[in-house]
């Protein structure tokens, strides 16, 4: 059972948006007619999973007294998400909270972290600072101390379609890709409604004895120096300790970097977030800046990650379809 301290976690994560304007989609999904992992079609419709969206701009909506939990209406519009096409999520030379933009795309990034003793940097609101790729802006977090869950750095993503948020279809993408360096190891996570709890969002449904929150993640061990990753779907798989739920790319929530209480202390810098065309970045560069030092693997096993020390940002995705 989840603590309340750890439902209040998920509770502030849900309403991260909702500060700065955004209101995290609440979904509902079928589990048949799910597709297997690997090549997806371009919309809902062929998953047989419907939506359940709230109205732009509007507080989440939560089941009311009275209701007997029921999910809120289904909304037909969110079925039919067209595939992203904007690979970039965030540079962060915007100065800004918001992800990089796309039309229909909303997302803002924040740091959260647990109740118990423990220090994080940023303490106070997200902003990016001049500590990224080759000096110019990034993200950067560091959390220590912490007892209970630990921190994350995250970005709720969502789709205005109609007038209400659906989840985001990066069915067009093959994976994640991001440049990273620092201490510890992080966990990269990607959220969709069916590990999310439907009191904060989701589809998951605690209630009726489901565990939820096993959201389908990477470990990455970090370097001392800036290091390209490139992970495939396939490598995002859940911890086993919740529910289990296939990977629906055409449904992505959240990407959040996690700090768990296990691997504290955890410093990081990341950089040049985008999702992923599936093609390798050759081994031996730096993308397609200046070069950088050898490849290797992050420790973890199985994802493409290159050191790329003195790498140009020319190596981050670019910002069209694959």
């Amino acid at each position: 059972m989840l603590t309340l301290r750890t439902r209040r976690f998920f509770a502030r994560l849900s309403l991260l948006g909702s500060s700065v304007g955004l209101a995290l989609t609440a979904c509902g999904d079928s589990q048949s007619g799910v597709a297997p992992l690997g090549p997806l079609p371009n919309t809902f419709g062929g998953f047989g999973g419907a939506i359940v969206a709230q109205p732009a701009g509007g507080a989440p909506t939560l089941p009311s007294a009275g209701t007997g939990g029921e999910m809120p209406a289904l909304t037909p519009s969110c079925q039919n998400v067209p595939p992203g096409r904007v690979a970039k999520i965030d540079d962060f030379e915007d100065r800004n909270t918001a992800v990089f933009p796309e039309s229909g795309r909303e997302g803002f990034w924040g740091v959260v972290h647990d109740n118990t003793a423990g220090v994080v940097f940023p303490a106070g609101e997200f902003a990016p600072d001049a500590s990224g790729l080759n000096g110019s802006l990034g993200a950067h977090v560091k959390a220590s101390g912490y007892s209970d869950w630990g921190a994350l750095l995250s970005t709720t993503l969502s789709y205005l379609a109609g007038g209400v948020r659906c989840a985001y279809n990066a069915s067009a993408f093959a994976g994640l890709r991001f440049y990273a360096h620092g201490s510890g190891r992080v966990r990269v996570s990607l959220a969709i409604p069916a590990t999310q709890d439907k009191e904060f969002g989701g589809a998951c449904d605690s209630d009726k004895d489901m565990i939820c929150y096993d959201t389908h993640s990477k470990f990455v061990v970090l370097s001392p120096e800036w290091t390209l990753y490139e992970l495939p779907w396939s490598l995002f798989l859940q911890r086993g300790f919740g529910t289990p739920a296939p990977f629906r790319p055409d449904q992505v929530l959240v990407v959040q970097f996690a700090l768990d209480t296990p691997e504290l202390p955890v410093e990081l810098w990341v950089d040049e977030v985008s999702f992923w065309d599936g093609t390798p970045t050759p081994l031996n560069t730096g993308g397609n800046g200046a070069g950088g030092n050898s490849a290797g693997g992050n420790g973890d096993g199985g994802d493409h990650a290159i050191s790329s020390s003195g790498a140009g940002a020319g190596g981050a995705a670019g910002d069209g379809a694959p």
